[in-house]
């Protein structure tokens, strides 16, 4: 049989269309967002923890959710972030920063979401408080000791302390980057708070200063800076009662 090509262009034209339709509607699976895998830990995959030791797990998060950060309630600030707040914020600051070769965006978001879950054993340390850095180290890692003790020393375990561990040292390029990413959330809510309460926060833009290396970050940290210069025009009155609080 002879096909008409005028019957048959509509029906090819609408194929591309389609296609892109369908992928388009396709869920994204967090496969695709990066390179990050999970090996099982066998053939037959990860044994799985007890049902009681996931749920004190996640009771003990609870308390992420319902401790509010130190630094925050030493300034006075009221209805402050929790620490979970702060994770979670850069959870999602990590997952939208640039896909390029040699960045796995998929373990930034993951090491922010986990990268101060000591803090709920050991709480929110802060300099002030006068605790020596190793001492403080040192309670970190036997709150992670016991965290995953709770989580049976297990597979899963073992990929919470990974990334735990990564960040904490720091030297590959993703713990670098969420290292920056936990200084730009600091100051992104330090200007919140600033508009807030309509007063300035200044100590703690000038403590990060110079540490932003990575050039999506410094774009974004200008950006904040480009705003909260703009806003501090309208209000000069904050900054000459901030000048004249520190003289």
């Amino acid at each position: 049989m002879t096909m008409d090509p005028a019957a048959t262009a509509p029906a090819a034209a609408a194929a591309p269309a389609a296609a892109a339709a369908a992928t388009a509607a396709a869920p994204v699976h967090a496969s695709n967002l990066s390179g990050t895998r999970f090996e099982a830990a066998s053939a037959v995959g990860d044994p799985p923890i007890s049902p009681g030791a996931v749920l004190d797990f996640f009771h003990l998060c609870e308390s992420l959710k319902t401790t509010r950060r130190t630094g925050w309630i030493e300034q006075g600030i009221e209805r402050c972030e929790s620490i979970s707040d702060h994770m979670h914020r850069m959870t999602l600051m990590a997952l939208v920063l640039p896909a390029v070769p040699g960045l796995d965006v998929g373990r930034c978001a993951l090491m922010a979401a986990v990268h101060d879950l000591a803090e709920a054993i050991v709480g929110d340390i802060t300099p002030s408080q006068n605790v020596a850095p190793d001492v403080k180290h040192g309670l970190e890692r036997d709150a992670m000791a016991q965290i995953a003790a709770m989580l049976e020393n297990g597979p899963q375990a073992q990929r919470v302390l990974a990334l735990y561990n990564e960040y904490e040292a720091g030297k590959t390029r993703e713990a670098q980057i969420v290292k920056e990413i936990d200084k730009y959330e600091f100051i992104v809510q330090t200007f919140e708070y600033e508009q807030r309460e309509m007063r300035l926060l200044e100590e703690f833009f000038i403590s990060t200063r110079g540490k932003f290396k990575t050039a999506v970050v410094q774009d974004w940290v200008a950006e904040l800076y480009r705003r909260r210069d703009a806003w501090k025009a309208v209000h000069p009155e904050l900054s000459e009662a901030s000048s004249s609080a520190s003289s």
